[in-house]
């Protein structure tokens, strides 16, 4: 009976130390295949390019201290062959966002920023073209010498470390076993995060494919946000939804492209009712938004698989989506749900993608009732006093205004801006509070005689309870003499 024991213990102490071994293992092979969060050069070098040429995707200025330095270096080579071609490209081919950081990842580091594979109509990306890429590279090359790039980095190091380490926190919690287990399949290659510093709230996904098939795989994240002391700071809830998302476009756009046929007739009956929203976020067609749909539903089944806070953070994201325009994303989510339940029948996202298509069908022939039904729990203004909105004989010693709306808002913030025509004609406004059970707001302004005026309520903080936003509404009056 001793023996037996003896020997039983033997066993699961070895038991456990191999299990530990193969753990061991397990992780030193997902660390292989993730690399830590980086500042990379070519990311930095082509946001500033695209400052520069002034595409307005890459001239944010969230990090206030960080774009001062650029302007600081490069202002006086704005002028440069690099920043007119850049503009050419920009104009004429559509030359930005997710195109300027698939250039970025397909050259060398500098300072050589020799492509890493031979450029052809869709590499880097189908919107350069071979010719325009490989001028674009040699006008580059010169750039980072006659712009003496290579200072303005060396000065950089200590601000670039900072981010690197204050992104960990949000590395850390990446479960980059997941995407096996939710797509059933991964690339051959290497995840890697990058932090773009220059981009401000702008996020990609890109990814290089080499001859042999294997890929390097890229979430490039924005940095949208700062201390006290305007270094940047990456909060887990602000940005790893954002870092999951940018790594779920590689599991997702090529199902998307590749089904096209299967997808085209709904897309374009639901891109009809929708593209005013799509267009704000720069999604300018079908395959765009049918592919931001399904990654923006991948993330809430992610932050579902690992919510610890009883559903409300996938409950956030998928209401933060629905008010992005994507009508049906709840809906998508329960689809997903059933594929996630079904995994002997659907080993892959890839073999659901005929489900998918068959459930776009069903959407196309309601968006019309979805967007009816959404704006319905949305809430309007439903009026201003004391003048109407249009009104060209206000009165310039008005000093308040009352707005009522339709619904109960949350009574939490306010949300107004800049309208259409701009800063110049946007008054000197403070905001005094709600006002009848939160159905109201009262505003403090100060006016000037014969003077136009123009704001905006958004709906950043103006929403109901439940996270129906308000319907974005310019108020524009005049005064009188």
């Amino acid at each position: 009976m001793k023996k037996n024991l003896k020997f039983l213990l033997v066993f699961v102490a070895v038991f456990l130390s191999l299990s530990g071994i193969a753990q061991n293992i397990s992780k030193e092979k997902e660390s292989a295949l993730l690399s830590a969060p980086k500042v990379d050069r070519r990311v930095e070098l082509l946001s500033i390019v695209f400052r520069l040429a002034g595409n307005s995707e890459y001239n944010g200025e969230y990090y206030k201290n960080y774009v001062n330095d650029i302007y600081k270096h490069f202002d006086k080579y704005k002028n440069h062959p690099l920043i007119e071609f850049a503009k050419e490209m920009a104009d004429s081919n559509g030359i930005g966002y997710d195109a300027v950081m698939e250039m970025a990842i397909h050259v060398e580091q500098p300072p050589s920023l020799k492509p890493i594979l031979p450029f052809n109509d869709s590499v880097p990306e189908q919107r350069w073209g071979a010719t325009n890429a490989n001028k674009f590279v040699a006008l580059l090359q010169k750039f980072y010498v006659d712009a003496d790039c290579e200072t303005f980095f060396k000065e950089e190091e200590n601000t670039y470390r900072i981010a690197e380490e204050r992104f960990r926190i949000v590395f850390d919690k990446l479960d980059l076993s997941w995407y096996k287990k939710y797509y059933g399949q991964v690339p051959e290659g290497k995840f890697n995060v990058v932090i773009g510093l220059g981009n401000g709230d702008g996020n990609f996904g890109c990814k290089i494919v080499y001859p042999d098939k294997k890929e390097n795989i890229y979430a490039i994240m924005g940095s949208w946000t700062v201390d006290s002391l305007g270094a940047p700071i990456y909060a887990v809830k602000d940005y790893l939804p954002t870092l999951i998302h940018e790594f779920n476009h590689t599991f997702v756009n090529f199902l998307i492209f590749k089904n096209e046929k299967m997808f085209e007739e709904s897309g374009v009956t639901i891109y009809n009712v929708v593209w005013r929203k799509m267009l704000q976020q720069a999604y300018s067609n079908w395959q765009i938004m049918y592919c931001e749909a399904l990654v923006r539903a991948s993330v809430i089944e992610y932050l579902k698989a690992h919510d610890t806070a009883g559903g409300k953070q996938a409950e956030k994201e998928a209401m933060e989506q629905l008010n992005n325009g994507f009508l049906w994303i709840k809906d998508l989510v329960s689809l997903l749900d059933k594929y996630e339940s079904n995994r002997r029948k659907y080993p892959t996202l890839e073999s659901f993608i005929p489900e998918i298509a068959t459930f776009y069908n069903g959407v196309a022939k309601n968006i019309d009732t979805l967007k009816e039904n959404y704006n319905r729990r949305c809430p309007h203004v439903a009026s201003i006093e004391p003048f109407k909105n249009k009104d060209t004989n206000v009165n310039p010693e008005l000093t308040e205004i009352k707005i009522t709306f339709d619904k109960v808002l949350s009574g939490k913030g306010c949300s107004i801006g800049y309208g259409s025509k701009g800063k110049e004609y946007y008054p000197t406004i403070k905001f005094e509070g709600y006002l009848d059970n939160n159905t109201a707001i009262k505003i403090h302004i100060a006016l000037k005689p014969n003077t136009e005026y123009q704001f905006k309520l958004l709906d950043l903080a103006f929403q109901t309870a439940d996270g129906y936003p308000l319907e974005q509404y310019e108020v524009d009056f005049k005064t009188t003499k």
